[in-house]
């Protein structure tokens, strides 16, 4: 646990690492997925307060305080010569982290935060709400399914095309309002 290796730590340094100010606070999960893991980048859309970067394997959102990524953890350990678990080995693995990067007690509503505080588990239950609110923050683009099986030509893709439009804006009724509204 991680009192555990706190106290560890205090007792193979002889110091008292329980009362040692966090400056940074990571918290991750990996998750076994059908694709590579870069294909699950065009999904994640805008993000409120925060900068999107897409790099060739990674995507970042950051602000001044926090910074958001998604990567192949598999490539990554790889890169990184870390030892990967078995259960990994030919399977995608897509890794979402938030990373604490600044003013750690403000952004906890905290005077101070020590590796003690981890140790907190309504503290720690509060991060991994945190964790799944900043993921669920990040506005998700829509896909769009289409029935190849009706598609005979060019023109009946355009149809596709036109109503799958036409839907994302609302329902029937909405639409048949939005056009009379116009004709007004």
């Amino acid at each position: 646990t991680t009192e555990e290796a706190i106290e560890k730590l205090s007792d193979l340094l002889g110091l008292p690492f329980k009362l040692a100010q966090e400056k940074r606070l990571d918290i991750a999960h990996s998750f076994m997925v059908k694709q590579d893991s870069e294909a699950y980048f065009a999904y994640l859309g805008r993000c409120n307060h925060y900068s999107r970067l897409q790099q060739p394997h990674t995507l970042y959102y950051q602000n001044g305080q926090r910074v958001k990524l998604f990567y192949n953890k598999v490539e990554e350990g790889k890169r990184a010569g870390y030892q990967l678990p078995n259960v990994w080995e030919g399977k995608n693995v897509l890794r979402y982290e938030l990373r604490y990067v600044r003013n750690l007690p403000k952004q906890f509503n905290r005077s101070e935060v020590t590796l003690e505080t981890l140790t907190n588990e309504a503290f720690y239950m509060g991060l991994i709400d945190r964790w799944a609110g900043e993921y669920a923050s990040i506005k998700k683009q829509q896909t769009y399914n289409f029935d190849l099986s009706i598609m005979k030509s060019a023109k009946d893709f355009d149809k596709q095309i036109y109503l799958n439009g036409l839907l994302s804006v609302g329902n029937e009724q909405q639409i048949f309002e939005m056009i009379e509204q116009a004709k007004r």
